[in-house]
């Protein structure tokens, strides 16, 4: 089965992303919250910044959604 979203993250930019396949959008929204809280939990001597967004596999490629479209409250 493939997935229909996918999470992006990039620990200290401009570092190589590393992608984590989700299969809903809010699963995709999970992730994204675990990855920071992670990077919170590691602190500022390990993780000085980070970058991350949230794919769509559509029409056989992968689409960037805009950040309102998956970062919400309540998902």
């Amino acid at each position: 089965m493939h997935s229909e979203y996918r999470v992006w993250w990039i620990p200290n930019p401009p570092r190589k992303p590393f992608y984590w396949p989700c299969l809903t959008i809010i699963e995709a929204k999970h992730t994204v919250d675990l990855l920071s809280q992670y990077d919170l939990y590691l602190g500022d001597d390990v993780i000085v910044a980070n970058a991350c967004g949230v794919e769509h596999y559509e029409d056989g490629e992968w689409e960037e959604l805009d950040r309102e479209d998956w970062d919400t409250d309540g998902a």
